[in-house]
């Protein structure tokens, strides 16, 4: 009671400050409980809302929702290398680059702050152990890449690493919230297609504006892309859920997105 009423003669601060104010989140995947695995660590602040430059300070249900999907498709990521478009926390290509084993993983966004706690994020994880002590290769980076960039911008950001010669896989969560954005995203997409013919699209997009995700498909269709609904089956309801634990209140979609063949 003496601790309670202390506590109440506390200030009390706003509600906007608290919801900016980050701790350190443990992200287990689902396996058996007797299982000994590390958990990704995220430095982040889970209440804040987003809007404008707060998106990529908290880790979203779409990335939570493709993670677990991955979780149960290892073979999509396993020894290939992954590009992540609008990483935010950076969560998503920790995930890929340590406990799936993908070869290689180029985390981007296009805000230089996010892109900051992204790469303060991997080294939370480098100093924690979560990759291999024996190789440097795992270890995600993490680099500015704006959508409206130049294909010069491009190919300078995709070249850093020596001796990379193509992407495999690009992954995208809840990166279609903004319409003023949606083309810019998809003529990002067109430009890795024709520098990587064949690369396997995979984006993970929470439906909160149908209108908006109306509009992506729209766009896909009007530049050459077409949109298949993955197979979410072994992914429980909510209550079920084991790790990567999130929200499924809004529907959640994930997209494998393909140029279009011509007969």
């Amino acid at each position: 009671m003496e601790h309670m009423g202390h506590l109440s003669t506390l200030p009390r601060f706003d509600p906007a400050t608290t919801a900016q104010q980050s701790s350190i989140v443990s992200y287990f995947p689902p396996v058996p409980f007797d299982t000994t695995i590390k958990p990704v660590l995220i430095n982040e602040s889970r209440n804040v809302v987003g809007s404008g430059h707060n998106v990529g300070l908290r880790t979203w249900e779409a990335a939570l929702r493709l993670a677990y999907y991955l979780h149960l498709h290892p073979d999509v990521i396993g020894a290939r290398n992954i590009l992540e478009l609008g990483a935010g926390t950076g969560m998503l290509s920790i995930f890929c680059a340590s406990n799936l084993n993908a070869k290689h993983v180029m985390a981007t966004d296009g805000l230089g702050h996010v892109v900051q706690g992204m790469q303060d994020n991997i080294e939370l994880n480098v100093d924690a152990g979560l990759f291999p002590e024996s190789t440097t290769s795992s270890v995600p980076l993490a680099r500015d890449l704006d959508w409206r960039a130049s294909e010069e911008a491009l190919d300078s950001t995709l070249k850093i690493v020596a001796g990379l010669t193509a992407y495999d896989v690009v992954l995208g969560a809840d990166i279609t919230y903004a319409p003023d954005m949606l083309h810019p995203l998809i003529k990002m997409l067109d430009t890795l297609e024709n520098r990587f013919p064949g690369i396997r699209i995979i984006i993970s997009a929470t439906t909160r504006n149908p209108e908006t995700l109306a509009l992506f498909e729209t766009t896909c269709e009007e530049l050459g892309f077409e949109i298949e609904d993955l197979d979410q089956k072994g992914i429980p309801a909510y209550q079920a859920q084991r790790g990567f634990f999130h929200e499924i209140a809004l529907p959640i979609r994930i997209m494998g997105i393909t140029r279009k063949t011509t007969k």
